[in-house]
């Protein structure tokens, strides 16, 4: 199809780069793919990779203060962050 239709005006650009950013995405970020690369720093500072913790379950959790439906969230997370922090997972908010 690419080949076929890739060069078709689509939205901003192509239709073969607008299918190759769809297949990319199919192949890299499927439910039981291993995730991509992140690096961030915890709430002391402390700086990690996400590939630190391979193996283990991690939550992350991206939210704002503003928003009303990630502040209805907080007593549950802040439930499974204390529950897990015993086992082999961690949380980062």
């Amino acid at each position: 199809m690419i080949a076929r239709y890739g060069t078709a005006r689509f939205d901003a650009g192509t239709l073969g780069a607008a299918a190759r950013k769809k297949l990319d995405e199919l192949r890299t970020l499927s439910v039981g793919r291993p995730a991509r690369e992140i690096e961030g720093a915890d709430l002391d500072g402390k700086a990690f990779k996400l590939s630190d913790y391979k193996g283990q379950v991690v939550l992350l959790d991206f939210w704002a203060n503003w928003c009303g439906y990630c502040r209805q969230m907080f007593p549950g997370e802040k439930a499974w962050s204390s529950a897990s922090a015993a086992g082999h997972s961690r949380c980062w908010a």
